[in-house]
């Protein structure tokens, strides 16, 4: 059986917080109780290193990119004026939405992404969005903007 890597770990445990299947606690208890097991030393850096609770591919590939180009990591899909996002980097006060035409191409998406963009601002926090072709077919430019946006929002500068 291959072994398993990081990122196969990452998906596992936000696979099963999405399916709540278990809480944070649940898992570091089952890693406690086989030490020795393959995998959970693993799983425990895994938590440790603050696994992302991603909810959907697209979301995994960008924090797949995001640990590639070892960009400070957001905190995942947490509440901010009243919704969840994908990606939210505190000290730059910078919330990242990731769409695809799938899950965002009806006129109610579209609408309600507007609403929703007007009302993170409004608490204070910059709203960028990357798209599924983005990630996929220019994740060097994607990053690349991520860490402009991450480095202005950190110093206090607007993005222009």
């Amino acid at each position: 059986m291959p072994s398993r890597t990081e990122p196969d770990i990452e998906r596992l445990v936000a696979d099963v917080w999405t399916a709540g299947l278990a809480t944070e606690a649940d898992l570091r208890a089952a890693a406690a109780r086989v030490p020795r097991r393959r995998g959970s030393r693993l799983l425990l850096e895994v938590l440790d290193d603050g696994a992302p609770r991603t909810r959907s591919e697209a979301e995994r590939v960008l924090q797949a990119l995001i640990r590639r180009a070892a960009l400070p990591r957001p905190r995942t899909n947490v509440r901010i004026a009243g919704f969840e996002v994908d990606a939210y980097w505190p000290d730059s006060r910078l919330v990242v939405e990731v769409d695809s035409w799938r899950f965002h191409g009806s006129r109610r998406s579209f609408e309600a992404d507007r609403r929703r963009r007007w009302r993170l601002q409004g608490s204070g926090v910059r709203v960028e969005h990357v798209t599924w072709r983005q990630l996929t077919q220019r994740p060097e430019e994607t990053v690349a903007l991520l860490a402009v946006a991450i480095a202005q929002g950190a110093a206090g500068t607007a993005i222009r």
